[in-house]
């Protein structure tokens, strides 16, 4: 099956070639053109998703846990996706992509040995 429409399209395009005076360049150059534009507009969506496998096939958080991530962003974890992470803070919900959080540093308050809670003892 894959041999008779090989063959038919080589056909096709012969007949374009021949007939209407379409060139096979001129139509690879489509597709090629086609193509630089669709890897371009998707770029962020698969910086997203990639980022977003990195995280959830790491030990680095899972939902639940309290993190800290290096530019500010405080919450526990409620629902790490594919594209993006859910956060709530306080009483924000934030929904931050994943492309941010994997290039940041984390630190997750959940698995800290120790309190966080300084004390002040007065005499």
């Amino acid at each position: 099956d894959a041999v008779i429409v090989t063959i038919l399209a080589l056909v096709i395009v012969d007949i374009l070639s021949v007939e209407l005076g379409f060139a096979i360049k001129s139509i690879f150059a489509f597709g090629s053109i086609g193509t630089l534009v669709f890897s371009l507009a998707s770029q962020g969506i698969v910086a997203n998703l990639m980022n977003g496998l990195l995280l959830s096939a790491s030990d680095r958080v899972y939902e639940g846990e309290s993190v800290k991530f290096g530019n500010g962003i405080e919450g526990t974890v409620v629902k790490m996706g594919w594209l993006e992470t859910v956060m709530r803070s306080d009483e924000v919900m934030m929904t931050v992509p994943n492309s941010d959080l994997a290039s940041q540093q984390l630190s997750n308050l959940s698995r800290l040995l120790r309190c966080q809670i300084k004390q002040t003892l007065r005499f």
